[in-house]
């Protein structure tokens, strides 16, 4: 009784240390994933940006372009 006792507890503290290990991982595994989506949203934003600097340059030609006729 007292053996297998033991035995369960042992398995207990190799269960419960697996457990941690993949918590461990997860938690990188999470961080690595909001450094890139960080890191996409900021690539995103810049192309946005820039798109909208392109149709206010092309609106701005196209007025000119519309008063030179």
């Amino acid at each position: 009784m007292n053996e297998a006792l033991v035995l369960s507890s042992v398995r207990q503290h190799e269960l419960a240390e697996g457990a941690e290990s993949l918590n461990a991982r997860l938690r990188e595994g999470h961080d690595r994933l909001e450094g890139r989506v960080a890191e996409r949203t900021a690539e995103l934003a810049a192309a946005n940006a820039s798109l909208r600097a392109e149709i206010r340059t092309r609106e701005a030609a196209e007025a000119d372009r519309r008063e030179l006729q």
